[in-house]
């Protein structure tokens, strides 16, 4: 049984602003992925059983490929989705760096109201992994911290140009 993955995160805007710039591809493709990363392509049908297909490209020019399937969206409280590495054409795919990765990951965000903010909380786990895939996973939580941290600080940025 995996360790499950938690982080959380407050930000000085409301909690519907967070949720669309968390949801809509026209805004996550300004700040989701690695630092440096831009996303160059994407797809989203938003609703339970459609999908997010997104390119994020290196600053090499390498790109990679990912999908989240939506299992769940109770807007704006709670997004469950699968998430996979992916071939351009949405098929599953191993990570590009981390072949022992879980092919697939279940991760569940819930946005909160906190003051005249919010917060986000995501919670992420391996999906129908084999034992080597949840050992990887639980290994690697001290390097998802540091990613997350630094996906939400471009999102933080982000955040400061909307009007």
């Amino acid at each position: 049984m995996s360790k499950p993955f938690r982080i959380s995160h407050s930000f000085k805007v409301s909690r519907d602003t967070l949720w669309a710039v968390y949801t809509q591809p026209e805004h996550l493709s300004k700040w989701f992925g690695p630092q440096g990363f831009t996303m160059p392509a994407y797809d989203m049908e938003f609703r339970v059983g459609g999908a997010f297909l997104h390119a994020l490209q290196a600053p090499d020019g390498t790109q990679m490929w990912g999908k989240w399937e939506f299992l769940g969206i109770d807007a704006p409280r709670r997004l469950s989705v699968v998430q996979h590495f992916s071939d351009h054409e949405g098929g599953v795919t191993r990570h590009p760096m981390s072949p022992g990765w879980p092919l697939r990951t279940m991760a569940t965000s819930t946005l909160s109201e906190e003051g005249s903010g919010s917060s986000l909380q995501l919670e992420w786990l391996p999906f129908e992994a084999t034992p080597d895939e949840t050992a990887t996973f639980d290994a690697n939580h001290e390097s998802m911290q540091q990613g997350w941290n630094g996906t939400f600080a471009q999102l933080e940025t982000y955040l400061a140009t909307l009007p």
